[in-house]
This record gives C-alpha cells, structure tokens and sequence, in this order.
C-alpha cells in the first residue's frame, strides 16, 4: 500500500514541474516600454516593492516595469 502512495507522490511531482516549465516556456516575454530591451524570464528583485508586487529593473536602462509589462512612476 505504501509503495503505491509513494509512486503517486513521485509521479504527481514530476507530472506537475512538467506542467510548470512547460506553461512558463509558452508564456511570451514582455520587453522594456522604454528602450525594447527583451526581459529575463526569470527575475530577481532589486527592491522590496518588486519582491511584493511583481515586476522588472530593465537591464538596460534601469527603468522601473510593472507586471503587466507598464512603465512604474516614481
């Protein structure tokens, strides 16, 4: 009985991470409103309003993006 809870565990987990990646490699990148410089997929936060709200630094120019891919004032 075990081993069949574990197998559906296992099965479940990698099920799920291939669901993930493949949802997140479909979703188009959204690029800097100011200079068109292409967001990384994957961002880190540079300030807690982006760690709380979602969003982007542009690499290039520095400019502050919301998560919908809008120039933040301020």
């Amino acid at each position: 009985m075990m081993d069949i809870v574990l197998t559906a565990v296992i099965v479940g987990g990698i099920t799920a991470t291939v669901v993930v990646v493949a949802v997140a490699g479909l979703v188009p990148r959204k690029s800097c409103p100011q200079c068109s410089t292409v967001l990384p997929r994957i961002r880190k936060p540079v300030s807690k309003r982006e760690a709380m709200l979602g969003g982007w630094h542009c690499p290039n120019c520095n400019a502050k993006i919301a998560r919908n891919g809008s120039l933040v004032s301020g």
